[in-house]
């Protein structure tokens, strides 16, 4: 059997862990056993469903607050330490986004003396873009495995190097997300929705999720449609900056925050429009999810071009402004109409048993 140790921030529900979890459902558990190393306190969304695969979660961890550079720098020896002591990991798969921190985890892994290291971008930019640029021919220059989930996430962590990376899909349960009449009456009666023109957004509340111009395309789609309510899917550290400016618009009572849920598939169904203007995106998980159940979406337009496979995602520039984002998702409310996604993300390659065979023949060829 090989061991592989994934390493990342968290297990909650998010694009990333939502990809490696869907691998860990499907990768045969006789060959391959996933474990994780995290390095943020607090629970995660997936830790239970973790240990009742087999898997188990160890914690790194600073044991103050120190800057980020610095708790970067702590967190690899820290990393290092651990590995130094667990031998039977032949592979260490990072999950990374940013040069600076995966090439401080790569070099902690060799030292540690760990045979097969896999880097494998989710992401195609990355808080303070500049200095994982200046970072990136220094990892290039070690010798790792390299993956991605689009080109555009390729190139952006590995940059003349991307060729030699290769390009595993986000896969899914296309099935999951079926439309459900069922589901969505049942959503729209928890939510007290009615017969309310429902948007929908998933996504931690960060900065690459762009939420404040969401709220603002929002109240402009609010002037022509009030009726409409806005259901926000998510946790995350601008949570409450985000209250604030629903406070400020004094929009309060068309928008409703529902924190983390586990049942996407049905409020897809129960909803009429999914909004996501984010500022970047690697593969995005839940836009495969969505247009698996056929919702209408209206999109950033700098999505990797694997992403879109169904003619209900519509794409808009982050230049237009918050009005010109409300005509079309107006236009899109009014006219556009579900369409069966299912079968368009299972021929586009989206699917969950597909991409668990893709990786299991690459970790065997390690």
């Amino acid at each position: 059997m090989k061991k592989i140790l994934h390493a990342v921030s968290i297990m909650n529900r998010a694009g990333q862990e939502t990809f490696i979890m869907n691998m860990f459902r499907e990768i045969d558990r006789s060959r391959f056993s996933f474990d994780f190393i995290v390095s943020l306190d607090g629970k995660g969304d997936f830790d239970k469903e973790i240990y009742q695969l087999g898997g188990k979660i160890f914690k790194i961890k600073t044991s103050d607050k120190p800057k980020p550079h610095i708790e970067t720098l702590l967190r690899a020896y820290r990393l290092y330490d651990f590995l130094r002591k667990h031998k039977e990991y032949t592979i260490v798969h990072f999950h990374n986004y940013h040069a600076y921190s995966a090439l401080l985890q790569v070099v902690a892994a060799k030292a540690a003396g760990v045979r097969s290291v896999i880097v494998h971008s989710h992401n195609s930019c990355a808080p303070n873009p500049r200095v994982s640029k200046l970072f990136r021919p220094f990892l290039n220059g070690l010798k790792i495995h390299r993956l991605a989930c689009s080109d555009m996430a390729a190139k952006w962590l590995f940059g003349s190097k991307s060729g030699a990376c290769q390009i595993i899909k986000n896969g899914i349960d296309p099935a999951i997300f079926q439309y459900n009449e069922a589901d969505r009456l049942k959503i729209r009666k928890e939510l007290s929705l009615g017969d309310k023109q429902v948007i929908l957004h998933v996504g931690r509340f960060n900065f690459q999720k762009n939420h404040k111009f969401l709220l603002e395309i929002f109240g402009e789609l609010l002037k022509h449609l009030p009726n409409a309510h806005l259901l926000l899917v998510g946790q995350g550290e601008l949570e409450s900056e985000i209250k604030n400016k629903i406070a400020d618009m004094g929009i309060q009572g068309h928008v409703s925050i529902l924190g983390i849920r586990s049942d996407i598939p049905a409020l897809l169904s129960a909803s009429d429009l999914f909004l996501f203007p984010s500022l970047f995106e690697g593969l995005s998980v839940m836009l495969v999810e969505t247009q698996a159940n056929g919702l209408p979406i209206l999109a950033t337009d700098n999505l990797a071009h694997e992403t879109i496979y169904s003619p209900n995602l519509f794409t808009m520039a982050l230049e237009k402004s918050s009005e010109e984002w409300d005509n079309k998702a107006e236009d899109l409310i009014r006219n556009s109409r579900r369409i069966d996604g299912v079968q368009l993300a299972t021929e586009a390659g989206f699917n969950m048993k597909m991409g668990a065979k893709d990786m299991s023949d690459y970790y065997n060829s390690l």
